[in-house]
C-alpha cells in the first residue's frame, strides 16, 4: 500500500510534471531539427508521434552521436495523467480554487482533442481546373490499386479496391496475392517500391532498372524523398487464374501512369481475361466529402519583376448536391471555407511557373477533423478560469487593502 501512495505521490507532484514539460521541449527541439534530413511527415512520424522512442541522429550537424528520446504521444499521456492526477484529484478542494480547476479541466479537454484528431482526422488535397468541379479528396501519401472490369464503350464499372495497409507491407522485396469474390483471377503484388518510374526499354536509362520487361517497359527505382507527397510507388502484378495457372497476364503499376501518353498507360494497365476488359491502376486514395467545390475563377498575382506568387486566391462554388445552385465563396491563403464538419484552405497552385496563356489550377487543402472546433471550446474554458482567477485575486486585494486602511 505504502509503494502505491508513493507511485501516486510522484505522478501527481510538480517534480513529475516538470521532468515531463522539459522533456518536451527537448522533443520539440530535437523532433523539429530532425524534420530538415527526414521531411515534415517523416520528422512528425518518428518523434511526435511515436508511443515508444525515437532516436536522434546528430550526424547532419557534425556530431557523430545519436541518443533515443522518449515518444512524443508517450510524453503528452504522461502529461494527461500528471494533469489529472496532481491539477484535479490530489488539489484541494476549496472554493478559492475553483479558477485552478476550471483551468486545468480545459488544458486536460484540449489534450483529449488533440488526440481525438491524431487518431481521427483526415487530411487530403483538391486540385481543380477553372469550371471542374469534385465531391472527393485525395490523400496526400496513401496509395490503393483499383481493379475493375470495363463495359462495351471501356467505361470503368465498380471498382474493387487493394488498401495502402495491405500494400505497405509488401515492401520492396515481398510479395502479397489478393483475391476478391469481384473477380475471376488473384491479383499478385511485388516488389512495392515507396518511389519508382515505369521507362520504355529503349531509354539509356533503363538499363539501371531490375526486375522484367513487360509490354516495352521496366520499373525504374528511385531513392525514397524525404518529403512523403513527392514520391510515387510503383510495383509489378500478375493475374492468376483460380486454378493455379501461369499468370494470365503481368504488368507494371505505377502512381506515374497519368503522367505519361495515354496509349502508353493503357499498355501498362488493362488486360483481357475470359474474354472481358479489365482495368487495374495505382492511384492515390480518395474520400467522398459532404459537398461539391466548382472552381469558378482562379486569381494569381505575382510580384513585378519576379515569378514569386504576391496572392493567390479563388472563386468557387460549393453544393450540397449537384441540382442545389450552390454558395459563391471566396477561399484565400488566411481564410478557409468550414462546411460540414470539413475546412477547405487555399494551399497552393499550377504549374509554379505557367507559360504564356498556360492554364493554371489551384490546389485546397481538406481537412476532415471532428475536433475542429475543440481547440476554440478549450479556450473558452481556459479563458473562463484565467479570468474568474484574476478577479478573485483582485477582490482580495482590495479587500486586504481596504482592511489595512481601516486598521492605520
Amino acid at each position: 500500500m505504502a509503494i502505491l501512495k508513493g507511485i501516486y505521490k510522484f505522478f501527481s507532484s510538480f517534480l513529475f510534471a516538470a521532468i515531463i514539460l522539459i522533456l518536451l521541449t527537448i522533443v520539440t527541439l530535437f523532433g523539429t531539427l530532425a524534420q530538415k534530413e527526414m521531411g515534415l511527415h517523416g520528422g512528425v512520424k518518428e518523434f511526435f508521434h511515436s508511443y515508444g522512442y525515437s532516436v536522434f541522429d546528430a550526424s547532419p550537424f557534425g556530431i557523430p552521436i545519436k541518443f533515443p528520446l522518449p515518444g512524443g504521444m508517450t510524453l503528452m499521456f504522461l502529461l494527461f495523467i500528471s494533469m489529472t492526477l496532481g491539477g484535479v484529484v490530489h488539489v484541494k478542494k476549496r472554493v478559492r480554487g475553483i479558477p485552478n480547476l476550471i483551468i486545468h479541466c480545459g488544458m486536460l479537454f484540449l489534450l483529449v482533442s488533440g488526440y481525438i484528431t491524431h487518431n481521427m482526422k483526415r487530411d487530403g488535397y483538391v486540385a481543380l481546373y477553372p469550371g471542374t468541379s469534385t465531391n472527393r479528396a485525395q490523400s496526400y501519401k496513401d496509395w490503393q490499386i483499383e481493379v475493375f472490369e470495363l463495359g462495351e464503350n471501356d467505361e470503368a464499372k465498380q471498382a474493387t479496391v487493394i488498401p495502402w495497409e495491405n500494400l505497405r507491407p509488401i515492401g520492396d522485396e515481398g510479395s502479397q496475392v489478393f483475391t476478391s469474390k469481384a473477380w475471376p483471377f488473384s491479383v499478385q503484388v511485388e516488389n512495392f517500391y515507396r518511389n519508382a518510374r515505369p521507362i520504355p526499354t529503349s531509354a539509356p536509362i533503363s538499363a539501371e532498372a531490375t526486375g522484367p520487361e513487360i509490354n516495352g517497359f521496366k520499373l525504374l527505382r528511385r531513392e525514397t524523398d524525404k518529403e512523403v507527397a513527392a514520391n510515387f510507388p510503383g510495383c509489378f502484378a500478375k493475374i492468376i487464374p483460380a486454378d493455379g495457372s501461369d499468370a494470365a497476364a503481368e504488368l507494371i503499376l505505377s502512381g506515374t501512369s497519368d503522367r505519361i501518353s495515354p496509349d502508353d498507360a493503357a499498355m501498362l494497365a488493362g488486360f483481357e481475361f475470359e474474354g472481358k476488359k479489365w482495368g487495374i491502376q495505382l492511384v492515390k486514395r480518395s474520400w467522398e466529402i459532404a459537398f461539391n467545390i466548382e472552381l469558378e475563377k482562379f486569381i494569381f498575382e505575382k510580384h513585378p519583376g519576379t515569378t514569386k506568387a504576391k496572392n493567390f486566391e479563388s472563386r468557387i462554388i460549393w453544393r450540397e448536391d449537384l441540382e442545389d445552385e450552390g454558395k459563391k465563396v471566396a477561399v484565400r491563403m488566411n481564410d478557409p471555407m468550414r462546411q460540414s464538419g470539413f475546412v477547405v484552405f487555399q494551399e497552393s497552385y499550377g504549374p509554379p511557373n505557367p507559360g504564356p496563356g498556360e492554364q493554371m489550377y489551384s490546389q485546397f487543402a481538406v481537412s476532415d477533423d471532428p475536433a475542429d472546433y475543440f481547440p476554440l471550446i478549450a479556450l473558452i474554458i481556459i479563458t473562463i478560469g484565467l479570468v474568474a482567477h484574476f478577479v478573485w485575486r483582485l477582490a482580495e486585494y482590495i479587500s486586504k487593502s481596504s482592511a489595512k486602511r481601516r486598521a492605520a
